[in-house]
This record gives C-alpha cells, structure tokens and sequence, in this order.
C-alpha cells in the first residue's frame, strides 16, 4: 500500500471515529437516563460555551471540512487541521467538567491518536512534499 493511501485512510479513519463520536450521544437509547443526569454535569464550570450547538457544532463543521481538505492534500487543510489540534488542546482548561462514557472515551482514544498519525504523516513524512507541490498549481 502507497503512503498516499496509507495517509487517506488514517484520515478517513479519523473523520469516522470524530464522527461517531459527535453523534453518539443523539444514538436512540446509547443513554439511560441515569446516564444522561451524568452527562448534564459535562462542561460544568466552563469559562467557554462548550455546551451551546454553535460552538460544538462549529468545531465539527470545521474540523470536517479541514480532514475533507487533507485527503485532497490542500495545504491549507494540514495547516488548519494542526491549528484546531493545537487550539482544542489550549482551550481545555477552560472547558469545565468532562464526562464520557466508556465508549465515548474509547472514540476519543482513538481520535487522538490518528490525529497525532495524520499530523506527523503531513509534517514529518516524505508525503509532506505532496501538499506543497499541490498548493502551487
């Protein structure tokens, strides 16, 4: 398998896990209602408005078209991608409470680490190239 493939397919595999991972709270019946009192208390002190729709829903809007970006290797999109990585992880501390459930944390785990694979597949690897020759043309 090519790195170029290689690389499409972490960032695909990423885009679905971030995917399941923002809609599995809205699965029908994923929460019990024990569960979903507990996860009211998630963003509990927050000096951000993590809870609002807009500004989760901005995260995911954005992060998506940045991952979209990356398997088209626009350089726009690995510099974005790292900027929403390096700004997600600024911003948790003022981010308040999390609570996740098992599987949450699971979708999470994983999320972290192809980012960090797609990251360092981008900057690192000799398929960096390939995001500059396409940003000239």
């Amino acid at each position: 398998m090519s790195r170029i493939r290689i690389f499409q397919v972490l960032v695909a595999a990423a885009i679905v896990c971030y995917v399941v991972w923002f809609l599995l709270p809205y699965w029908p019946g994923y929460l019990t209602d024990a569960e979903r009192q507990l996860m009211d208390y998630s963003g509990y002190g927050a000096t951000l408005p993590v809870e609002h729709p807009l500004y989760y829903g901005g995260w995911f809007t954005v992060w998506i078209i940045a991952a979209l970006g990356l398997m088209f290797f626009q350089n726009w999109a690995r510099h974005l991608y790292l900027a929403l990585s390096l700004l997600g992880l600024a911003l948790a501390p003022f981010s308040g409470f999390v609570v996740q459930l098992p599987l949450d944390s699971l979708f999470t785990g994983a999320n972290v680490l192809l980012d960090g694979a797609v990251l360092a597949m981008a900057y690192l690897s000799p398929l960096a190239d390939s995001f500059k020759k396409t940003s000239r043309n």
